[in-house]
């Protein structure tokens, strides 16, 4: 007890980390309620349920270790907010955390929260603290929140991305899971290649395993039109017992003029103050119907 009008008290936390606190008034209205699990592990359904939500989750692929629940109910008749006895006044709301182990996006024991305001919830956010490597190491997230959708129980994210080997830095994307396959839809421009190549709607793929990425978008090289598409594959080195990443570049205009392709990749790669130029013989205004460009190992420049 801490005032004449709020009653607070607190058990634990036990060795196993288990804890449990609570706090009333003096109607004997529940204002505030925090259980910490400690020791084990529960499914997100087990979660939900602690928070005294009925919706539908999946019943697996979630796995949530040393959890806790807090529960801060409305104020009724024009009660203030709860304080509590360290001074620090605590808004309504229903929320969880836990550490984190989703298999089928390689996710494993990182930080991550629940706050669920509504009982008919669409869907059900959980945002994770901090980086978490993805696609096998090949990329990481940051700012990386999942949705449940409480409907079709499929998992989306949205994120911010970096793929090393893909030259992919800080690009916001989303992401959609569905039977045992990845789709990340990268919102934001990826400049490749010191930004001779613009990608406007990159998309990449995966599996479960994270066995490959695979990329494909349009955008313009060099100021023309074209396509691209990227793959990052393990490889196994047999005679050092490694595995190591294969990143495939490939790029294609439809329609490609000589002169503009030519002084694009001057300017882009004849150094700092370049002044070399297109000769006067040159046949700049010859067009391929089509040109694809390719690169190779981009992991090797890592």
């Amino acid at each position: 007890m801490f005032s004449h009008s709020q009653y607070y008290a607190q058990a634990g936390p036990l060795t196993n980390g288990l804890a449990l606190s609570f706090g009333v008034d003096n109607n004997g209205s529940l204002r505030y309620f925090r259980f910490e699990q400690g020791d084990g592990c529960l499914t997100l359904a087990d979660v939900i349920s602690g928070m005294r939500l009925d919706l539908p989750v999946p019943s697996n692929s979630f796995t949530l270790c040393g959890a806790f629940f807090e529960y801060i109910p409305t104020p009724k008749n024009g009660s203030s907010n709860y304080t509590l006895p360290n001074g620090t006044v605590v808004k309504p709301a229903t929320s969880a955390g836990f550490s984190l182990s989703v298999p089928e996006l390689s996710i494993n024991n990182v930080t991550a929260s629940i706050t669920v305001g509504s009982m008919n919830a669409t869907t059900i956010p959980i945002v994770v603290s901090g980086s978490v490597p993805l696609f096998g190491g090949a990329c990481t997230a940051t700012r990386l929140q999942l949705l449940v959708n409480t409907a079709t129980r499929n998992i989306s994210a949205s994120m911010t991305l970096t793929c090393p080997d893909l030259q992919i830095t800080n690009v916001v994307a989303s992401l959609t899971y569905t039977a045992g396959n990845l789709l990340v839809d990268v919102v934001t421009d990826v400049q490749l290649l010191d930004g001779a190549v613009t990608i406007t709607d990159l998309r990449m793929s995966t599996n479960v395993r994270g066995d490959y990425l695979a990329a494909s978008g349009a955008g313009s090289a060099m100021g023309q039109a074209c396509s691209v598409a990227m793959n990052l594959t393990k490889v196994f080195n047999a005679t050092s017992n490694r595995t190591t990443r294969r990143t495939l570049l490939s790029t294609t205009l439809p329609s490609a003029n000589l002169g503009k392709l030519v002084s694009g990749l001057l300017s882009k790669f004849g150094g700092s103050g370049s002044s070399i130029t297109v000769p006067d013989f040159f046949p700049s205004s010859y067009t391929f119907p089509s040109l694809r460009l390719y690169t190779p190992d981009l992991s090797s420049r890592m």
